[in-house]
């Protein structure tokens, strides 16, 4: 299906997604190791309990095989999420809040592999929802 379009393109909820696992988060490994090395760059090394920044994909991949929490994004805190739901509520601003490019991306990639780390999921979810409908054109 089309998710969005831009200039004139159409892209499907898959090719954004694939755009938003380059997006950076920062995760807290449970495992020991070296930097890795990927033609899209060096991540590492990794310390338990020493939070490092990885792209999404990483994330989700280490989360798959429990070998880290992913830290919830500042942005994606229940705090901030009221607040961008309350501003962009108001009839007074008619500007959107700052959030990722793909925030709905990340966001759905994130709370479908580690919602147990992402502190009150489901709130979490539902001020998305929120902010999604506002959005909507």
């Amino acid at each position: 299906t089309k998710a969005r379009s831009l200039a004139g393109n159409s892209f499907t909820t898959s090719d954004l997604e694939f755009y938003a696992e380059n997006e950076h988060v920062n995760i807290v490994p449970r495992f020991s190791s070296p930097e890795f090395n990927f033609i899209c760059g060096d991540y590492g090394p990794f310390t338990p309990q020493r939070e490092v920044e990885v792209p999404l994909w990483l994330a989700v991949a280490l989360k798959q095989q429990m070998k880290c929490f992913i830290r919830c994004p500042e942005w994606m805190t229940i705090e901030n999420l009221k607040a961008i739901k309350d501003q962009e509520k108001s009839t007074e601003i008619n500007e959107l809040a700052d959030l990722p490019f793909y925030y709905m991306e990340i966001c759905s990639m994130i709370l479908q592999v580690a919602a147990d780390d992402i502190p009150h999921s489901d709130r979490v979810r539902s001020l998305l929802e929120d902010i999604q409908n506002l959005r909507a054109p």
